[in-house]
């Protein structure tokens, strides 16, 4: 919902400037307002993020008339099932108390789709990667939301739009890449490569020269191509590399998901506590059939039984999986809301 929440503030700052000095109460009140939902955000859902980490990666004790060893949760399909119920509790009562426009059930089907697909993906990748580097992977969620707004819904954004998506992603990029780790070699403080210390004093140089340094003294865009990749390639072990492919799938995922809605906005208009309702019952729907064909199949094997026996082995993990999932509604209520 990211990009009602952009239309929304274009919209408002184009009316403001046809009010008048009346109106600024009403301007300061909105902008207070607009300060209190995005301080909301971040709270909740950097607390959710915490507590995400915590649930997809602690090894939690059993209960204590248990004789059992400590467990590490690993049901991603639950875990989305919970989310979206307490979206869908959250969601339902806000939209009574509010009573706003309402579209058919059907439509809210396909960002529900990909939201349920996309999930699991953002958990499994805390596997391999930090949960501060996956958000600095989601920092880059403005290019593939522009991305499947323009080849799925058609939108066109201006020059100066693409620029500054271009920058910005490419600033986080940038941040994500660390140096190969210190080996004793001239040039190397940290982990990260000392360009300086390729030269010595009066132009006389008695270090080895970086593959980047001989393409940039050779004026060769090729070989600055093929250093870069190198530099990159260094930087990662194979483990961050498939985390940081699954957090960018799920990021792609989400685009689509983002654009969808936005589509399912401005063409009905609805509610948006009413959206994000129907978005999450069509999650919770999608996640059961997933749970319910999984125990068909597998029976004690599937995550249904798996996530019944790791709740009363483990209780220890119930509180967090509701911290986990309120705290993601509440955040999801602020988002909707701007």
């Amino acid at each position: 919902m990211g990009g009602n929440a952009t239309a929304a503030a274009i919209a408002a700052k184009s009316i403001g400037t046809k009010k008048t000095a009346k109106a600024q109460p009403h301007e300061s009140g909105s902008g207070v307002r607009l300060l209190i939902k995005a301080l909301g955000i971040y709270v909740c859902f950097i607390y959710w993020g915490l507590v995400q980490e915590r649930v997809t990666t602690t090894a939690y004790k059993p209960a204590a008339d248990l004789d059992a060893k400590p467990g590490r949760f690993d049901a991603m399909a639950a875990l989305n099932a919970f989310m979206a119920a307490a979206a869908v509790i959250v969601g339902l009562i806000l939209h009574q108390l509010t009573k706003g426009t309402t579209a058919p059930f059907t439509t809210f089907w396909r960002p529900a789709l990909s939201n349920t697909i996309a999930s699991p993906i953002g958990y499994m990748s805390l596997r391999d990667i930090s949960y501060p580097l996956l958000i600095l992977v989601k920092n880059c969620k403005l290019l593939p939301v522009m991305l499947v707004g323009a080849v799925v819904n058609g939108v066109r954004y201006k020059t100066y739009e693409y620029v500054a998506v271009a920058l910005i992603s490419c600033g986080v990029m940038l941040f994500m890449v660390k140096g190969p780790q210190a080996s004793g070699e001239g040039g190397r403080h940290g982990g990260h490569y000392d360009i300086s210390a390729s030269y010595a004093v009066g132009g006389q140089s008695n270090k080895k020269v970086s593959p980047l340094e001989a393409a940039v003294a050779r004026d060769n865009l090729w070989m600055m191509i093929q250093a870069v990749m190198g530099i990159v390639a260094s930087s990662f072990t194979f483990q961050e590399v498939r985390g940081l492919s699954m957090a960018a799938t799920n990021l792609l995922i989400d685009g689509f998901t983002n654009a969808e809605q936005d589509r399912i906005y401005q063409k009905s208009r609805v509610s948006p506590y009413y959206m994000m309702a129907m978005v999450n019952i069509w999650s919770l729907i999608f996640a059961s059939c997933f749970l319910l064909s999984d125990l068909v199949l597998r029976e004690d094997g599937s995550q249904l039984a798996y996530t019944v026996r790791f709740l009363t082995t483990y209780p220890a993990i119930i509180r967090d999986l509701l911290t986990f999932s309120f705290s993601n509604a509440v955040g999801q209520v602020f988002i909707y809301s701007m």
